[in-house]
């Protein structure tokens, strides 16, 4: 699982032409992108992506947070 959630981390994740394949995660399968705070928020690009198989309860393959932006295209969740 991708996990965009540290502070100290660029405020910005992308992914291109990435595999995710069997997760298993408590809020997302995939990708979770965090909001820490009311000035601190994750914004991600999915490009060209492959989602088979994740599991979670709140979003089987990507769990977005309040105000976080995701950019998603040619991507396939099977």
């Amino acid at each position: 699982m991708v996990a965009v959630e540290s502070p100290l981390l660029p405020e910005s994740a992308s992914c291109v032409n990435c595999s995710f394949v069997n997760n298993l995660g408590n809020t997302a399968g995939a990708i979770r992108l965090k909001r820490y705070n009311s000035s601190f928020f994750c914004n991600a690009e999915i490009q060209d992506c492959r989602f088979i198989n994740n599991t979670a309860p709140y979003g089987g393959a990507i769990f977005t947070e309040s105000k976080s932006v995701l950019e998603l295209s040619n991507s396939t969740f099977i």
